[in-house]
């Protein structure tokens, strides 16, 4: 004591540069504090999370989307009380990916007596509305990984006290278990051909 205040930390940056050295470039110098870093794949673009309102000592986290060009182009996809995670995009190059879920202070000033659902969406990178595409589903997704072929996205998830792998298609339709019968899955990981899980 006294408790180091995390608000008084420096901001951060996004620095690229090339992986047999050279000069860095920065791409992202703002009162920011970036996370969750996603490389699009035609490599001229970088999705992340920041919360704006970080030094706001009366503000809980409420990170929010945003994107940057190699060029060093910020865009700001969302300003809102949700709280955003997981990004990344998908093979083809055509979504970007995220779950969201109610933030803190969205929660006191509604006045709910409990806490949101964590949804998996969906956004055109071109340009469009997002997609929620576990609406209509009562569970939870966990860490998010997109098939080779850009169909499905898959991820973990708790039911009736079990772990199991489940996937939905792209760009939208039934989540549908992959895995059956008493279990619960830990640090699964699936092989470069898609085709087998450990």
């Amino acid at each position: 004591f006294p408790a180091p205040n995390p608000r008084a930390r420096p901001a951060a940056q996004v620095v690229v540069g090339p992986i047999g050295g050279g000069d860095a470039k920065v791409l992202v110098d703002m009162d920011l504090r970036p996370d969750n870093l996603a490389w699009h794949p035609n490599g001229k673009l970088l999705a992340f999370t920041a919360d704006s309102h970080w030094r706001d000592e009366l503000s809980y986290e409420r990170p929010d989307l945003w994107t940057v060009t190699t060029d060093g182009t910020v865009t700001r996809l969302t300003d809102d009380p949700y709280v955003y995670g997981d990004v990344s995009f998908s093979p083809d190059g055509k979504y970007l990916t995220y779950v969201r879920t109610f933030g803190t202070d969205m929660i006191i000033q509604q006045k709910l007596n409990h806490g949101g659902s964590r949804d998996l969406f969906i956004r055109p990178v071109d340009g469009g509305d997002p997609v929620n595409l576990t609406a209509n589903w009562d569970l939870e997704p966990g860490d998010t990984q997109w098939s080779p072929d850009s169909r499905f996205i898959y991820f973990t998830a708790g039911i009736g006290g079990e772990s199991h792998l489940f996937r939905v298609p792209v760009p939208g339709g039934q989540v549908e278990q992959v895995t059956k019968k008493a279990r619960r899955l830990g640090g699964l990981t699936i092989d470069r051909s898609f085709k087998t899980i450990a």
